[in-house]
């Protein structure tokens, strides 16, 4: 079972707007008990000092979501700023695939591609997907499904997310054992329906849910995920506290890998 819990921090991107909040933001994460951080988009300062503030809270970085590379082959500053993270995982929150068949394939062979490079130097790339990959292009299979059948096996890893799936009507722990091996990060998500509503969901703080968060948890550790990353994109009581839902979630996590 997992011994460390991990964040995504696209949670608390509200509070990582500067340096200052970088080193607060990590400082705080630390003494709630997270071990690991998952990157998200754009830095709020210098890699550098980003890195710094993340290893002096004792935080490891376990990938990034930094986007695809300006040139595939001009990977000199993409490389580097992800040795600087301590990490040997690129990654994408999402991808631009397109909307027919022939979009999809080109978007696929052109993380194969990348992925490949990358491997030359001892990386890997992931693709973190949201529900829309579950929809099926037109006169098509599902998104999800081409990816699966086409992304490199070696070098192109998913980074599942229990939300996503349950909101795609899908089962969590089928995919998370369907991409045994293929999975390296899960992102904890939970998911609550709207009192009184049939389909109006929202994201909620981990355990206030509907989604079995720890199915998945003992899936992914069957499967061979490494790590667990606790994520939430919004909040339900409006507002984003570190002292709030981070901690809850945590908390409620860690009561689950005891």
């Amino acid at each position: 079972m997992f011994d460390k819990i991990g964040i995504q921090l696209y949670s608390v991107r509200n509070h990582m707007t500067d340096e200052a909040g970088v080193k607060f933001t990590f400082d705080r994460l630390a003494e709630i008990g997270f071990k690991e951080v998952q990157t998200a988009g754009a830095f709020p300062c210098d890699v550098e000092k980003f890195a710094e503030h993340m290893k002096n809270a004792g935080l490891t970085c376990v990938g990034t979501h930094c986007g695809f590379p300006a040139d595939i082959n001009d990977l000199d500053e993409y490389i580097k700023l992800h040795k600087t993270l301590g990490t040997d995982t690129a990654g994408v929150g999402g991808g631009a695939y397109g909307k027919t068949k022939a979009e999809v394939m080109a978007y696929i062979d052109k993380v194969n591609a990348l992925a490949e490079k990358l491997a030359a130097h001892g990386m890997k790339f992931s693709y973190h997907h949201h529900s829309h990959e579950f929809g099926k292009v037109p006169g098509g299979d599902r998104v999800i499904d081409y990816m699966v059948d086409g992304f490199d096996k070696n070098n192109v890893k998913f980074v599942l997310d229990t939300c996503w799936l349950a909101n795609s009507y899908v089962s969590v722990t089928g995919w998370i054992e369907k991409l045994a091996g293929r999975c390296d990060v899960l992102h904890v998500k939970d998911r609550a329906l709207k009192f009184g509503t049939n389909t109006e969901g929202f994201i909620t703080e981990c355990g206030d849910g509907n989604v079995d968060i720890e199915g998945a948890i003992k899936a992914a550790d069957a499967s061979g995920v490494k790590h667990i990353c606790y994520e939430q994109d919004t909040w339900p009581l409006g507002f984003d506290s570190l002292d709030y839902s981070a901690r809850k979630s945590f908390e409620y996590i860690q009561s689950l890998i005891k």
